[in-house]
């Protein structure tokens, strides 16, 4: 869970280099875990859109300092993000 408290605090985006280091790579998007356990089969835009992941559109902001600009219960999202998409931390 991110706390609110977070909210227009600046936070590090990971490099790329360290996401692709430490975690799953596959079709150019990169996810926190490998899904071993396909619970929505292959379907690889459920995993896009509701499991951690960084897609190829996200990876411009890897390395750069953003601005926490809304916190949900699950996610967050950055100032700098006009797509607006779900940002999550690494401990889930």
């Amino acid at each position: 869970m991110v706390e609110k408290v977070w909210v227009g605090k600046k936070v590090q985006v990971l490099s790329l280099k360290e996401l692709e280091k430490n975690h799953f790579k596959e079709f150019g998007n990169i996810w926190y875990s490998r899904n071993e356990e396909k619970k929505h089969g292959n379907n690889s835009l459920h995993r896009l859109k509701y499991e951690n992941t960084i897609n190829v559109s996200m990876q411009k902001f890897c390395g750069k300092i953003c601005e926490v600009a809304e916190v949900r219960e699950e996610f967050f999202k950055i100032k700098e993000d006009e797509a607006g998409w779900n940002w999550g931390s690494l401990d889930g």
